[in-house]
């Protein structure tokens, strides 16, 4: 990725945040492209990788297809999210989740642990890429290139082997491609602006889509950061690790926690750190995301009570006070 990062004057930072010389503010307004440094990239492969990532994932494997994606997670037999990913079929039987770098060791050893009966490997694909796309301008970048437009969340169109899906939250696009591909592309995107990653990051958080870093691996079953929301979670075809504490949750528990958006006045708060009640100091919550946005203040997602939400809500400094505002599927 680097090569390809150089050549667009690009810098990828210690924590995968992906910048240009004109991105220091984050401002989505703005139609962009950016790249995803802060992500890597899980090959599947083999005659038996469907069925391997069926008993293994909480989506339904058998809706990737060529026109379809699916969000998705792998979990302890306990129910608890080691990694989440966005998932896409590449061929016949190859597909790649796409997952935080700073998580997929953790994903790829778990996932290795169970493939050793199957007729398919599991390796990290080091020469994918994704870059996202967002704003009306994209939509034309996307129709010159690949003739057309996904239609609705969760889509994809496909030309000369990039993948192009489209991502809850407006008009985005999340391109998967090569390395080689890479370069080439980014000529096409002459129309929107380079903008840093951390846009990419705050539309993903104001659209309700939580990921699941290193800091907060086995933190969380699927429903409390809603991935049934955004068709990560089915719960109709059949066993997969962990689905029987995701399942009881849905048919018989009574889920007292949930994802909710917050901002703050003040930086970025660390994923997996505690939110309070101010009150009397009860630890409520727990954070899934967040980011600085624009003078000295921050958005972010956090895995909440929710009788706590008519509460005022403090971070572990006690200095910020969290507002809370709906999620759009919620």
């Amino acid at each position: 990725m680097q090569e390809f990062l150089t050549a667009i004057n690009a810098q990828l930072s210690s924590t995968g945040v992906v910048s240009f010389d004109n991105s220091q503010s984050l401002n989505i307004e703005q139609s962009y492209a950016t790249v995803l440094g802060g992500d890597a990239f899980i090959q599947v492969q083999g005659i038996d990788a469907a069925k391997f990532l069926q008993g293994q994932v909480t989506c339904d494997v058998d809706e990737i297809n060529a026109t379809q994606m699916r969000f998705g997670a792998h979990c302890t037999h306990k129910g608890r999210m080691i990694a989440s990913f966005m998932a896409s079929k590449i061929d016949s039987d190859t597909y790649l989740l796409k997952t935080p770098a700073d998580n997929i060791e953790k994903l790829i050893n778990s996932l290795k642990k169970y493939i050793v009966f199957s007729k398919a490997e599991a390796s990290i694909a080091e020469d994918w890429i994704a870059i996202g796309l967002s704003g009306p301008d994209s939509e034309s970048v996307v129709s010159q290139v690949f003739g057309g437009l996904p239609t609705d969340n969760n889509q994809k169109v496909i030309k000369d082997n990039i993948h192009c899906h489209q991502i809850t939250g407006g008009k985005r696009y999340e391109i998967w491609l090569t390395q080689n591909q890479a370069q080439d592309f980014w000529q096409h995107c002459n129309k929107l602006i380079a903008a840093s990653s951390l846009n990419w990051q705050l539309e993903n958080i104001r659209a309700g889509i939580g990921q699941v870093i290193a800091d907060t691996t086995e933190k969380f079953i699927p429903q409390a950061i809603n991935l049934h929301e955004v068709g990560g979670v089915s719960f109709t075809k059949g066993c997969y690790t962990g689905q029987e504490i995701v399942a009881r949750m849905k048919y018989l528990g009574k889920q007292k926690r949930h994802m909710a958006h917050f901002s703050a006045n003040g930086t970025s708060l660390a994923a997996g750190s505690n939110v309070f009640i101010q009150s009397n100091d009860k630890n409520v919550g727990e954070v899934v995301n967040c980011v600085t946005t624009s003078n000295d203040c921050c958005e972010g997602l956090v895995v909440i009570i929710d009788d706590a939400l008519s509460d005022t809500i403090v971070d572990d400094s006690k200095q910020l006070s969290l507002k809370f505002t709906p999620l759009s599927y919620v």
